[in-house]
């Protein structure tokens, strides 16, 4: 019969609780269980394992003044700038903790979309208002899509942002075809110029005003398209890192994308 294992992570106020389940059958007995010790953790980590069992997590990390991180009792990080940095970590199937980083600087960043691909590189967005440093590599502003190999070391970084006024993007997901290049999506949100009103309507009592639209150059590596209004976008990244193709969609109101399935042969939906 086979085994397999499973792994949860309960958050509460000041510690995250990992668990290893060893599951026979329905049977299940837990194997061993690891405190996260902490103050500034977001309490929504993300987990993904590789084919040796191995488990990686990630989760933003306020960086204040009274925050910490401690695993085993030795403490990890302590105290802070009031950026928000985030926090990767990878352990082995038994719950011993291997490697760890703590990505951040003079901007606050956020993490997304934890992922694994085939090769057990390590995958995943990080969103910031500002130029950052990874490790001695520098990041530009906005989204970057983010590859790491299984020591935590940085492989490559393929940065997407607006070049006009700075589209808002959200929703953001990560999958992979079955030569493991890169399919990513996410939605794209305009704004309206308050400054300028291109429209009156009167409604008595009421009184709307249209203001001016403001289009974006939504920059995909370095292909660049127009959004207007609500947008979402694909894109296809080989596994070098290097821009395949890319297309937006439009609507006349808010879209998001929900997910990314791609089939065995290959074809995207």
């Amino acid at each position: 019969m086979r085994n397999f294992k499973l792994f949860f992570l309960f958050a509460f106020s000041f510690s995250l609780i990992l668990q290893g389940l060893q599951a026979q059958s329905i049977v299940d007995s837990l194997v061993w269980a690891k405190v996260i010790e902490n103050y500034g953790l977001e309490l929504r980590p993300e987990v993904v394992t590789d084919d040796a069992d191995n488990i990686y997590f990630i989760s933003d990390y306020q960086n204040c003044a009274a925050c910490f991180i401690a695993v085993d009792g030795d403490t990890l990080y302590q105290g802070g700038d009031d950026y928000n940095h985030v926090f990767l970590a990878k352990m082995d199937q038994d719950g011993h903790l291997l490697n760890h980083q703590l990505f951040g600087g003079e901007v606050s960043i956020y993490q997304s979309n934890l992922e694994i691909d085939q090769n057990d590189h390590l995958l995943f967005f990080l969103l910031s208002g500002g130029e950052i440093d990874l490790m001695g590599n520098p990041l530009e502003s906005e989204l970057n899509l983010v590859k790491l190999d299984q020591n935590l070391d940085f492989i490559w970084s393929f940065n997407l942002k607006g070049i006009d006024h700075i589209p808002l993007i959200r929703g953001s997901k990560i999958s992979f075809t079955p030569s493991n290049d890169i399919i990513i999506g996410g939605a794209v949100r305009t704004y309206s110029n308050q400054n300028v009103i291109v429209d009156t309507i009167i409604i008595p009592p009421d009184t709307f005003y249209v203001y001016e639209e403001l289009y974006e150059t939504l920059m995909i590596g370095d292909e660049a398209f127009t959004v207007e209004d609500e947008n979402f976008f694909v894109a296809k990244i080989s596994e070098q890192g290097n821009l395949i193709w890319a297309e937006t969609f439009q609507n006349s109101g808010p879209l998001e994308l929900g997910a990314i399935h791609v089939a065995p042969k290959a074809s995207m939906h």
